[in-house]
């Protein structure tokens, strides 16, 4: 007896509002008009004969059938992905999110190395740092995030842990054993509340009374302005841990802050199946530890 599937349109956006909540949010995540989204979902009320949704103007939430309904949908779209990455990608691609600060000081530097190492893998660069991903509907396989979770339903591997501490470019402060203030410095930062500073600062037993602040989009920006000279920079060594031993910046003072938080590779429980995000998961993990090694032995001139 033949039997008429749903349409494969139609659980993409189920799958995009149950999760969201929000038609606007999953045409945004699918890359289609919201009406789109209504009709491909109204076809798949019609299909089941059910109502999946409770529509109101602040939200969407599910209904009895849409919460039966969805368990399955997710099994059905993961076995999809994989499907298609059996099949299709040749060579393998794995997409993965990161913050454009750690993409341009820490990984893409080190990827020609993983390159050569699998040359069948290629890794795609995704930046849109400022919210975690639906990782199956979105394509992206992991995420470098920072934070410290928890992060339900994810693996997670901990790179490293992150430490703050000022670099500038080489002879721009000379005295610091001297001072009692940063009197007189520029202090370039991500942070308008001025709050690392302040940890910074009452950790080494200096006052900030006197300095003056400039405030970027991203620590790359920051780092880059120390680097011309603009004034000193908070940055992770683990970050800028090249620039220094290329003599682009210093460490202008031996304490280090720790963040109290860190950068972790999470993902999917799908993408540990995948042999190209296996490959970059090792990979990254071997990385973060060499990195962790260079920092234990890095010493302040």
């Amino acid at each position: 007896m033949s039997r008429r599937f749903p349409p494969l349109g139609g659980l993409q956006a189920f799958l995009a509002v149950a999760r969201t909540s929000s038609f606007s949010q999953a045409s945004e995540i699918l890359h289609i008009s919201q009406s789109s989204i209504s009709r491909q979902i109204l076809q798949l009320e019609n299909h089941f004969r059910s109502t999946l949704f409770l529509r109101s103007t602040r939200r969407v939430v599910l209904t009895d059938a849409g919460q039966r309904l969805l368990p399955y949908i997710e099994q059905l779209i993961a076995l999809l992905i994989e499907a298609d990455q059996a099949v299709t990608q040749q060579p393998q691609t794995v997409t993965l999110r990161v913050h454009p600060s750690l993409a341009i000081r820490w990984l893409m530097p080190r990827l020609p190395d993983f390159y050569r190492e699998h040359p069948h893998v290629r890794v795609d660069l995704d930046t849109a740092w400022v919210r975690r991903p639906d990782f199956e509907l979105e394509g992206i396989d992991g995420m470098i995030e920072y934070g410290n979770g928890p992060w339900p339903g994810l693996s997670e591997d901990r790179l490293w842990e992150e430490q703050l501490t000022p670099v500038c470019r080489p002879g721009l402060v000379d005295d610091f054993k001297t001072r009692r203030s940063l009197d007189g410095l520029v202090l370039l930062h991500m942070d308008r509340t001025y709050e690392t500073w302040e940890r910074w600062a009452a950790q080494a037993m200096l006052s900030l009374a006197g300095a003056r602040h400039l405030v970027f989009d991203t620590l790359d920006l920051a780092v880059t302005a120390a680097q011309q000279g603009q004034g000193l920079a908070l940055a992770d060594p683990a970050l800028v841990g090249a620039a220094v031993r290329d003599g682009l910046l210093v460490q202008a003072h031996p304490v280090q802050l720790d963040a109290g938080m860190g950068y972790s590779l999470i993902a999917p429980k799908t993408s540990s199946r995948l042999d190209g995000f296996a490959r970059l998961r090792d990979w990254l993990k071997r990385e973060a530890e060499a990195t962790r090694r260079e920092l234990s032995a890095m010493t302040v001139h």
